[in-house]
């Protein structure tokens, strides 16, 4: 298909610098693109004209428009003659310039049967360029003001679309946002929309304006027609689980210029139900468990730190008072600052475990609680913080507490009821000791420590000694926690 949204989107990836001609019928345009972004053109359709821009914008007066072919000077713009005899002034100059930039392009959009020729230039003659209007913007506005037309469905209905960089989704309009949700990663395009309740404009205009964005990645050919049937489920599947992975990644190395607005993908309007919402549905593409175990350790560790931002945000924007204060901390501290402080108290952490380990608990409990007044939204911070304190008597009131912290950050991990389990158990409340254990099975019914710990609640089996519980080695614990910062170096 040849279209100018597919052209904007290769300049705009490519960050391509030159001339993009087209032409249909008499109608020819000329669009100048620097590092990817619209800067000039040309055309010669009336309306589009700067001239008729600037008299329609109020710009002008009409006594200006009626003798504007006075002040065409070969070899010079027609704005800036207008400048000097102060028709105009810079600034509505440069409003008007931009409008008709956005003008020409969008215009383009309704067209699928013109003709395209993209020429490189490493620099203009002599141009100077006080305006540009971002490639992104003209894809959003050009696909959204275009009437539906059936070759966008002849170009997608045969590829299976799957969810790729998520820079642009904020942009997406709520109705464009429910169609992306429906992408799954498996089914042709041709299914999607069969199951589903959206019209045929919303549907594939918002499927063409994904790709457009980058947002997917199409597997299988664009313009096929859909024979039916899905692709090999297997090949797919193997596909699907690179992006994922990918995906992630990305979302990674963009964590150090993101704020909780925008990780969870909300803005500051947003309602504490808006914020939920957005946290459970970056839960189902982020959560850890989503992933191979089997992936490197490395890979792991990004993927945790990926969906702990998204956990920490959500914990602080549901809170009304929590909120507020990271609302003004925001105005105050660069995003980088906060990224700075969570990094120290990663390695404070890692301090602590390593005391931990070498059972100096008092130690291991002054670096914890430091790790946790540098970011208080780690769960895992304060499991280990319980569970040291859990070795020591004097702090299990301050375990039990931690421990519940730690429940209410991760409430679907086992780790958390297990611990509170335990400790209970060491205190002779058999009765709460059964009603935690019972709740780590329900988080993961497989979770066999914790089988082990209510099976010994059972008088009829052979009980374990308080001596060998308060003894818990730190391989007991490995199996507890699923932190690769708790393996051994």
């Amino acid at each position: 298909m040849e279209h100018i949204g597919i052209h904007l989107k290769k300049i705009f990836l490519k960050k391509k610098q030159g001339q993009l001609y087209f032409q249909r019928g008499s109608v020819r345009k000329h669009l100048y693109f620097k590092e990817g972004e619209l800067v000039f053109s040309r055309t010669n359709v009336p309306q589009e004209l700067i001239g008729e821009v600037l008299f329609r914008l109020g710009k002008i007066s009409s006594d200006v428009y009626n003798k504007i072919d006075e002040f065409i000077i070969p070899k010079r713009s027609i704005g800036e003659v207008m400048i000097e005899n102060d028709l105009i002034s810079k600034e509505d100059l440069n409003e008007g310039l931009k409008y008709q930039l956005r003008e020409v392009t969008l215009n383009i959009f309704s067209a699928f049967d013109g003709e395209f020729k993209f020429r490189e230039a490493e620099q203009f003659s002599a141009e100077t360029f006080d305006v540009s209007v971002p490639i992104p913007v003209l894809i959003e506005q050009g696909i959204r003001r275009m009437k539906y037309a059936p070759q966008l469905k002849q170009f997608l209905q045969g590829t299976v679309p799957a969810l790729k960089d998520r820079a642009f989704f904020l942009h997406l309009t709520e109705e464009e946002k429910e169609v992306y949700h429906a992408i799954n990663g498996t089914s042709l395009a041709q299914s999607l929309f069969d199951s589903s309740e959206f019209g045929e404009s919303v549907f594939w205009k918002s499927l063409y304006l994904f790709f457009c964005l980058d947002l997917i990645e199409l597997f299988g050919e664009p313009g096929t027609v859909a024979a039916g049937t899905e692709p090999d489920p297997a090949e797919n599947e193997a596909a699907i689980a690179d992006e994922k992975v990918r995906e992630v990644l990305a979302m990674f190395e963009r964590l150090a210029s993101l704020d909780y607005y925008q990780v969870l993908e909300v803005t500051k309007e947003s309602t504490a139900s808006d914020v939920k919402k957005a946290y459970f549905q970056m839960a189902r593409k982020y959560h850890p468990d989503l992933f191979d175990r089997e992936l490197p350790s490395d890979v792991r560790n990004k993927i945790d730190d990926v969906f702990d931002f998204i956990t920490k945000g959500y914990h602080i924007l549901s809170d009304e008072d929590k909120r507020q204060d990271y609302d003004k901390n925001l105005e105050k501290v660069p995003v980088q600052d906060r990224r700075n402080a969570d990094k120290r108290a990663e390695v404070k952490v890692r301090q602590g475990k390593t005391l931990y380990d070498q059972t100096r608990w008092e130690e291991a409990q002054v670096l914890l609680q430091e790790a946790i007044r540098l970011d208080p939204y780690k769960s895992s911070y304060f499991m280990l913080l319980a569970m040291t304190q859990s070795k020591m008597r004097e702090y299990h009131e301050k375990a039990v507490k931690n421990f519940k912290k730690a429940i209410e950050m991760s409430p679907w991990q086992p780790d958390g009821y297990l611990g509170l389990g335990i400790l209970y158990k060491r205190e002779g409340m058999k009765v709460m000791a059964a009603k935690y254990l019972k709740k780590a099975l329900q988080c993961d019914p497989d979770h066999q420590a914790t089988q082990r710990e209510l099976d010994e609640l059972d008088p009829s089996k052979k009980k374990r000694g308080l001596k060998d519980v308060f003894s818990m080695d730190t391989q007991e614990l490995k199996g507890m926690f699923k932190k690769d910062f708790f393996k051994k170096k």
